[in-house]
Order: C-alpha cells, then structure tokens, then sequence
C-alpha cells in the first residue's frame, strides 16, 4: 500500500510541475503581449476607457435633412455666435457622387460668395451686411444638390468665424452621410 501511495505522489508532482509551468508559460506570454506590444497597450487603454462616460460635445456646426422627400440639405448652428460677421464653410465630398447645384440662406442680409476651384472642396463664405447674433439651432445655409449615387457624405472642415472685432473664431464641425 505504501508504494502505490508513492506511485501516486510522483505522479501528481509530475503533472503538477508540468501545470505549473504552463500556467507561467501563459502568464509570462500574456505580460508581454498586454505591456510590450502597441496593441496591448491599446486594448488596455480601451477596456480602461470603456467604464467612463464619454462626454462628447456637440460640433458646432451640422449638417441636416432638410426634410424627407427633398434634395436640400441645411447646415445648422449648435452653439451661440455673437457679433458675426463673416463665416466661412468649407465642404468636402465626392464628386463623381454628388452635385451641389444652388446654396442660399434665408437670412437676405447675408451675400454669400462661393469659391471652388477643386472638385469636390467648396468654399463658402457668408459676408453679413451687420454684425449678427446668431443663436443655438439657427439654420445657416440652405445647399440644393444631386445625388448620383444611393449614399454619399458632406464634410464640414475647418469652419471659422470673424467677429466684429476682426477676431477669427475656429468652429468644431461635423459629417452627414445621406
């Protein structure tokens, strides 16, 4: 009885030496994966990030519908603007995808003059004929397109403002895919 006992014994301190050095095998492996690797560090970092609360602001300026059925689009303010006087709004887009036939704005004190010397990258600038107040969910700018095909994206980029006092204001800005 006794030496089945010790039969036992090597056995279970074989296999136990064998787990344990798979178990350190693994844990070593895994160390260097999350800490000397770049996509171990990003991992961590996102599962870190993945607790918090992303207090994502709202751009500035955006792009809408401008209502089911229509071919307009209307780029909208999301925050307060005082004392405009000129805005500039650069749009980005494909095309071979997309036309913009017309750009007007509602407001008729308002010239806007559009620049595109690239296909695809339209400036608009929007020269007020007084220094303006413009408030939260104003519509700027109303766009009349054609869409060649069944989805495409308009992209705000670097979108400014001047103040009356010659102050040039940068704007956070948005996409819309339609």
């Amino acid at each position: 009885m006794r030496d089945l006992f010790h039969d036992y014994r090597k056995q279970s301190s074989k296999k136990n030496t064998a787990i344990i050095l798979a178990s350190l095998v693994f844990a070593f492996s895994i160390n260097t994966f999350l800490f000397g690797t770049d996509i171990g560090t990003r991992l961590q970092t996102s599962v870190m990030n993945a607790g918090e609360k992303n207090n994502i602001t709202p751009a500035d300026m955006v792009v809408l519908s401008n209502g089911t059925g229509t071919d307009m689009l209307k780029i909208q303010m999301n925050s307060r603007l005082e004392n405009v006087s000129r805005m500039i709004v650069p749009l980005a887009f494909d095309p071979e995808w997309l036309t913009i036939n017309d750009i007007f704005s509602e407001d008729k004190e308002v010239e806007i003059i559009k620049n595109s010397n690239v296909p695809g990258n339209t400036v608009i600038t929007l020269l007020f004929k007084k220094p303006q107040n413009i408030s939260e969910n104003t519509p700027v700018l109303k766009i009349v397109y054609k869409k060649m095909k069944p989805k495409t994206v308009l992209n705000l980029w670097e979108t400014q403002f001047k103040s009356i006092d010659g102050t040039l204001y940068n704007l956070s800005n948005s996409s819309f895919e339609f």
